[in-house]
């Protein structure tokens, strides 16, 4: 009797799912996606036929870390961070998912952010992108390269934003630069 008891617990247990605010609720059946979602709230689905998944589609931070890149002078820097907030419309949820899988996000951010700051930073010197201080071209470059990526492909992501902190140069390019530093202040003629 405990034992049917705990199995209609658990059987009715799955049963049941929230989808959280934010979210929409995306189901397949046998690995298939279906093109049916549901919003906010407590849901009904078959046990072991019917899986859920929820997709955020308010507001959605993705950092990308550790970015590598030369400099058209042959300079290796690295971006420790790059903040992309991006959201997905629900009307282009069921093509973008299938199209893209749930880690739509993953190939149309996080990739492209790698694959934009090396374009962007290799045609430019170390005087550019560290001295003249890029970081507001930068950000407006990638918002505009990932919305022109994705658009024509995967036309429900809207980048919102893109905070770009600054890059970390090696211990050894911030080294030589203070010993310029103070061989100009010891000698102001010198350039």
């Amino acid at each position: 009797m405990v034992l049917v008891l705990a199995v209609a617990l658990i059987t009715s247990w799955s049963i049941v799912h929230v989808v959280p605010f934010g979210h929409v609720g995306t189901y397949s059946k046998g690995g298939v996606l279906l093109s049916t979602f549901t919003e906010p709230g407590f849901h009904l689905k078959i046990p072991l036929i019917t899986q859920f998944q929820p997709i955020k589609v308010i507001n959605k931070v993705n950092q990308v870390k550790d970015i590598p890149f030369s400099t058209k002078d042959g300079a290796m820097i690295n971006f420790e961070t790059i903040k992309v907030v991006s959201r997905l419309h629900k009307e282009y949820l069921y093509d973008t998912l299938l199209n893209y899988d749930l880690l739509y996000d993953k190939l149309w951010i996080d990739e492209k952010i790698h694959h934009e700051i090396n374009l962007f930073c290799g045609a430019r010197t170390l005087q550019e992108i560290y001295v003249d201080n890029m970081s507001h071209r930068i950000r407006r470059k990638m918002r505009v390269a990932l919305q022109g990526n994705s658009t024509p492909n995967a036309a429900g992501i809207v980048i919102c934003w893109v905070r770009v902190v600054s890059p970390v140069f090696p211990d050894s390019l911030r080294r030589n630069e203070e010993k310029m530093l103070e061989e100009r202040m010891k000698n102001p003629g010198f350039e």
